[in-house]
């Protein structure tokens, strides 16, 4: 049966609706596969704090006293009276009693976060321009993440996205996209993650109206941030900026997410 023009878009976002579908419940397997397998902790993971973990043995974090004299201790507060704190001085010279008069100011010390060997799975949303054999097409990816600390500072992420476009003669033209990245936690506080990175992707390119079916790779850098809430301290948010360089068909293009808006994405860490 010949379907209408109106008909045949809704064909088409159906398929690319199903395609999305797919992938995800094969991206859910495999990060509940790899949970099971490589990552079991005990069940309080699930309620743990995005802190460092407490059976990992560090140097006690110490508090900072700061005297009107100018002198700095470096201590554990150990009691704290009426007139004065008890200080294990970290210099070796036992308990120290600091009247209360003496003190400036206290600074404490707060853990950071860790998200060692966690799994987190999420969603990203970024705009993107792609250059085919005969047109560049300016569109929205949607697109699927599983994202993997290996340790805390390192981590390996999946993307898999489609998005599509209409251009001014109301054409519909798809695009599949699946990316590999790596990334470095350089900058770690008790709620945030500053980033950055590489990927490595594919690309297809679909103009079914023009017979157009083009493939191709795109290498991108990235800087980013992920932001964390004390009371969702399982769901960090994240905005990143990107640099790339593509080739899809015969073209090639250079595309710098700032032009645009920067890439914004959402996971949950189990």
């Amino acid at each position: 049966r010949l379907l209408g023009k109106y008909q045949l878009t809704i064909y088409r976002n159906n398929i690319m609706k199903q395609r999305l579908l797919n992938c995800s419940l094969l991206l859910l397997g495999i990060t509940l596969l790899l949970s099971t397998n490589l990552y079991a902790q005990p069940s309080q993971r699930m309620n743990d704090t995005l802190t460092e973990k407490s059976a990992q043995k560090e140097t006690p974090k110490l508090e900072t006293i700061y005297l009107k004299n100018g002198e700095t201790i470096k201590g554990i507060i150990r009691e704290i009276t009426e007139e004065y704190y008890a200080v294990e001085s970290a210099s070796g010279f036992g308990i120290l009693q600091i009247p209360k008069d003496d003190i400036m100011l206290i600074t404490f010390p707060r853990n950071v976060i860790n998200l060692d060997r966690r799994i987190g799975i999420g969603y990203m949303q970024r705009k993107s321009t792609v250059k085919g054999s005969h047109n560049e097409y300016n569109y929205v990816s949607d697109q699927v993440s599983i994202k993997s600390f290996f340790d805390p500072d390192y981590f390996s992420e999946l993307l898999v996205g489609f998005g599509q476009t209409n251009d001014q003669d109301d054409k519909v033209h798809e695009v599949f996209s699946a990316d590999v990245r790596l990334a470095y936690a350089f900058k770690r506080t008790h709620n945030m993650i500053m980033y950055s990175g590489g990927s490595l992707g594919y690309l297809n390119v679909k103009d079914p109206d023009n017979n157009i079916d083009d493939s191709g790779t795109r290498i991108m850098a990235f800087i980013g941030v992920e932001v964390f809430f004390n009371s969702l301290p399982n769901f960090g948010f994240s905005g990143e900026i990107s640099l790339g360089q593509q080739h899809v068909g015969d073209t090639e293009s250079t595309e710098l997410s700032l032009t645009s808006f920067p890439a914004f994405s959402a996971h949950y860490y189990f």
